[in-house]
């Protein structure tokens, strides 16, 4: 029996905004929400501990919560948030926004298939109100 051995493959993407290419433009006034009432962010960590992530996560502008969070923000070690990166994240929520996301800044080959396995939950950094994640937060105070 012989294997198959398939070519990676190629990637391609092309980016438009739906009236380049024939949709009508939906032009509606919506009034947006608040998504969240109060300012209460918890942390999950998806892993190992990691010392310096941390240092980070007690180094944040806006303290992180344990009991009764209105956003839950999944991480995993190596994953450094700046010192501003829960108050962008909770005013992301209070303008509106329900998923917000960050980005990451891998170094190296092998950083970013560290990162790869956890890339869902790095991406969907967490979601406020219904659809959060009901799993207790890791870390906070």
């Amino acid at each position: 029996m012989r294997s198959l051995v398939l070519p990676p493959p190629v990637w391609r993407e092309y980016r438009f905004w739906f009236e380049e290419i024939g949709s009508t433009p939906l032009d509606v006034p919506v009034e947006v929400h608040p998504r969240i009432e109060a300012r209460r962010l918890a942390v999950e960590v998806h892993g190992g501990p990691d010392t310096e992530l941390d240092a980070a996560l007690a180094g944040q502008e806006e303290p992180l919560v344990v009991d009764d969070p209105v956003a839950v923000a999944h991480l995993v070690p190596g994953a450094i948030p700046a010192p501003n990166w829960s108050r962008l994240l909770l005013d992301a929520h209070a303008e509106g926004y329900g998923a917000v996301g960050g980005a990451i800044d891998a170094e190296s080959r092998a950083d970013r298939r560290t990162l790869a396995a956890y890339i869902e939950i790095v991406l969907a950094d967490h979601v406020a109100g219904p659809a959060a994640p009901k799993s207790k937060p890791k870390r906070g105070t």
